[in-house]
């Protein structure tokens, strides 16, 4: 009974990240002949490791979303990209931000062929190098524009 609900649950986990049994083995860094017996029910894991690789798992297929406020003019090199968790709270920091500019500055950036003033949602990686998140790319739809 046991031994099948580890095979049912490596099965399971391996479909969740539609990886082949070899590169899920190399990603996760187990042997691939242990997780293949693991799957096909030749051995059993300890039901920790069962438990420890369907956290990471998860972990990995999480859904991360930044929401950026963004606002860039050209002409005159001058912009910024802010990051921030919630859609709210980037709104907030947009609608404020737009509405404390002068309406010379808000023609420079309406004037701007490049000019660019929004909020948008963008999907999210791990950048190792800068060792934090960032965009996975910068396709996007804005929630909001001031343009």
């Amino acid at each position: 009974m046991k031994d099948e609900w580890a095979k049912d649950e490596i099965k399971k986990l391996r479909a969740k990240t539609g990886l082949s049994i070899q590169k899920f083995a190399d990603k996760y860094g187990i042997p691939f002949r242990t997780f293949q017996d693991w799957e096909l029910g030749n051995r059993v894991p300890p039901d920790y490791v069962v438990d420890m690789l369907a956290k990471i798992v998860d972990l990995d297929n999480v859904n991360l979303t930044g929401w950026f406020f963004n606002e860039y003019r050209d002409k005159r090199g001058a912009g910024t990209n802010q990051m921030f968790a919630t859609k709210k709270e980037a709104l907030q920091e947009a609608k404020e931000y737009w509405d404390r500019l002068c309406d010379a500055d808000k023609r420079s950036y309406i004037d701007d062929p490049c000019g660019e003033f929004y909020v948008a949602e963008f999907p999210l990686v791990w950048d190792e190098d800068e060792l934090e998140y960032q965009p996975a790319t910068f396709d996007y739809t804005p929630v909001w524009s001031a343009l």
